[in-house]
């Protein structure tokens, strides 16, 4: 038992995880809608430009994009191919001052 206890890893030698936090599709949508109902139009360069260091977020943020898309709320556009993908909506929502 001795010799099985030693053999262990010790505590300083086990490897650390981090975790970090990811944004729903749920609430990337729901933040999707408020930007592009307060801006009408947007570019997906611009939305995603504070979550450009963590790709999850980013996929996620394509995602919700698709799925606006899909419901109608927004209409998405691309000129070229591999280019920024253009947001508009014809939904107002309420000024925010």
């Amino acid at each position: 038992l001795k010799d099985l206890i030693n053999r262990l890893p010790k505590k300083e030698n086990t490897p650390k995880v981090l975790l970090k936090k990811v944004i729903s599709l749920e609430e990337m949508i729901g933040n999707l809608t408020t930007r592009i109902t307060s801006h009408l139009k947007m570019s997906f360069k611009e939305f995603t430009k504070d979550h450009k260091e963590n790709k999850v977020n980013v996929i996620i943020s394509f995602l919700a994009m698709l799925e606006l898309v899909k419901q109608g709320i927004v209409h998405a556009s691309q000129e070229d191919a591999f280019g920024d993908i253009n947001m508009e909506t014809r939904e107002i929502g309420v000024p925010r001052y």
